[in-house]
């Protein structure tokens, strides 16, 4: 049965402050290495995160500025093309423009001929050359569509417009009677001058109209045609007239240019996917390879220790459980508490654990001993002189060092309990 640690000395109260102050510090590493260890794996995490990131960003990059390249170069070939189109469809519209002029070069110099006939008549019958206009024929010998609608346009102005204008615009007070009189004298003028003008042309030099308007169709008839060779001609989709196989030459060049720029196009994006995207890749990873390589192997190093100073704990742990916990209370095993006991059986005021314990545990009692007063030196004589000691001699510094090791502290205890059984025996050599 092992021996009852209450009754150790000095040593061994001693050799349990060592202990659970290696224990406590032994945790205190592990927790520490496991916290380090968790920052730095965080870290490489973050870093194979930025990495990947920065990856995906240059490739990405890398292949929108190679697809760029050749889009540029291709629009430029494009709009070469729309300049070539444009420049074709000119010559075109030039060349068509000559054959509807070799082709109604009869029908314009009969129109010439035919204008200068009515000029003629005009003339021969001393008609006033003021009627030879478009306007007097639509108003007074209307034949065609345009042609009636100018009258009616002149009809509403000058018998709506007109008299509406004047009553509304330059009358102040327009009232019933003077806004008929005004209609009425609208209708009077307009209508009088329009008659007394019809009148006087048309009784008066009616054959030379009736000639005039004869050539004036003809001049129509010979104007449909023109206007039928025109769109005869702009609809005619054979362009082999106008000599324009070099603007066909060359667009087929550039099309061809454009389809071998597209063919090259694909085959980059089909190396950059293969084999340029894997380079960038190995190239930002070598560029992060160190500082990777040695945050890993900070947190491999420092796992290590964790795991070993945790090892060290639960041993120690366990043997402050099998040899000190049966004997002494676990919420009494502090090294606060066993570091006052120390120093309670250091100064001579407790001989065993025991005794140092109850001392430690009350905060009322103090470390070192209150000076007692003359008159009792007197009555104690010789035994009052302990209690002189020097307080500076007897307190326990508050920094106790830890001198043995973890073997080193179990094998003391070992020695003063002989019958204790010590899980590192060997364990830690």
């Amino acid at each position: 049965m092992a021996e009852n640690i209450l009754n150790g000395g000095l040593e061994v109260c001693t050799q349990i402050r060592d202990t659970l102050k290696e224990l406590s510090e032994t945790r205190s590493g592990a927790d520490e290495a496991r916290s380090a260890a968790a920052q730095a794996d965080k870290a490489v995490k973050a870093k194979e995160k930025a990495v990947k990131d920065e990856i995906a960003a240059t490739i990405k990059k890398r292949k929108e500025d190679l697809e760029q390249s050749y889009d540029e170069q291709i629009d430029t070939l494009k709009q070469r093309t729309k300049a070539v189109k444009d420049e074709k469809g000119k010559e075109r519209g030039e060349q068509q423009a000559k054959r509807i002029e070799n082709e109604t070069a009869g029908n314009r110099e009969r129109e010439r001929e035919l204008l200068l006939e009515i000029r003629s008549i005009y003339k021969r019958d001393g008609i006033p050359t003021l009627f030879n206009t478009k306007l007097f024929y639509a108003l007074f010998m209307p034949r065609t569509l345009t042609e009636i609608l100018v009258l009616v346009a002149a009809i509403v102005i000058t018998l709506i417009a007109i008299p509406t204008l004047i009553v509304f615009v330059f009358m102040k007070n327009p009232t019933t009677i003077k806004t008929m009189l005004v209609y009425y004298a609208c209708v009077f003028i307009f209508v009088g001058l329009y008659m007394l003008i019809s009148y006087l042309t048309k009784s008066k030099f009616r054959p030379s109209f009736v000639e005039i308007l004869k050539l004036r169709k003809e001049i129509r008839a010979n104007r449909r045609d023109m206007r039928s060779v025109s769109h005869r001609v702009q609809r005619d989709k054979d362009d082999s007239k106008y000599d324009l196989e070099a603007f066909d030459v060359e667009m087929e060049r550039i099309k061809g240019e454009v389809e071998r720029i597209n063919e090259k196009k694909k085959e980059a994006l089909k190396v950059f996917e293969n084999d340029t995207k894997n380079v960038i890749a190995s190239q930002l990873e070598d560029k992060n390879r160190v500082e990777l390589d040695e945050l890993r192997s900070f947190v491999e190093t420092r796992t290590a220790e964790e795991k070993r100073l945790s090892e060290h704990a639960k041993d120690l742990g366990l043997f402050v459980t099998s040899n000190f916990e049966p004997f002494i209370d676990k919420a009494d095993l502090t090294v606060p508490i066993f570091d006052r006991a120390v120093a309670f059986m250091e100064n001579g005021r407790a001989a065993t654990v025991s005794e140092a314990l109850e001392l430690a545990k009350n905060p009322d009692v103090a470390v070192a001993p209150e000076a007692p007063c003359e008159p009792a030196a007197e009555e104690t004589g010789d035994s009052a002189e302990p209690a002189a000691v020097d307080a500076t001699e007897a307190a326990p510094s508050d920094e106790t060092p830890f001198e043995a090791s973890s073997l080193e502290a179990v094998d003391s205890v070992h020695e003063v309990l002989p019958e204790a059984q010590s899980p590192f025996d060997g364990s830690n050599q």
